[in-house]
């Protein structure tokens, strides 16, 4: 499991997004710098994740495991399979601040700026509601959805 200690790893600058992953076998961490790699709890690396510039700002873990989603300044979201593979994009219209997984693991919920969008689980979007008057910075899902 994660936490063990007896290895570290280095990014390009401040780690600014971790996510464990359910089973606690997988870490990923994103940086400042933009960088993102997905790392086994031996401490091995398992993919190094395509960069954000300017930033990585999120990361998530759906319920099951079997996705990940990270997202970054660069107004992307990224949803990857446990290997690392790129599942889908989603360009955003503002900073990518946090992304949240329901329940079910069907849906992601993305704050894009002052907007949040709905994505399935590979990011396509599902629906974006209307900007609000501020940048959202929180989200989450009622435990029954």
């Amino acid at each position: 499991m994660i936490g063990e200690a007896g290895w570290q790893l280095q990014l390009g600058d401040y780690i600014t997004a971790l996510s464990v992953s359910p089973d606690g076998e997988l870490l990923a961490a994103g940086s400042l710098a933009g960088d993102a790699i997905l790392v086994a709890a031996d401490g091995s690396l398992v993919s190094k994740l395509t960069a954000h510039p300017m930033g990585v700002l999120c990361g998530a873990w759906s319920p099951d495991g079997n996705r990940l989603a990270i997202g970054g300044q660069d107004g992307l979201v990224r949803v990857y399979d446990r290997s690392g593979d790129e599942l889908g994009v989603l360009a955003g219209t503002g900073w990518i601040a946090q992304v949240a997984w329901s329940p079910d693991g069907s849906l992601l919920a993305v704050t894009d700026g002052r907007q949040l969008a709905l994505c399935d689980s590979n990011a396509g979007l599902v629906h974006r509601f209307p900007a609000v008057s501020s940048t959202i910075t929180a989200i989450s899902w009622a435990t029954n959805g």
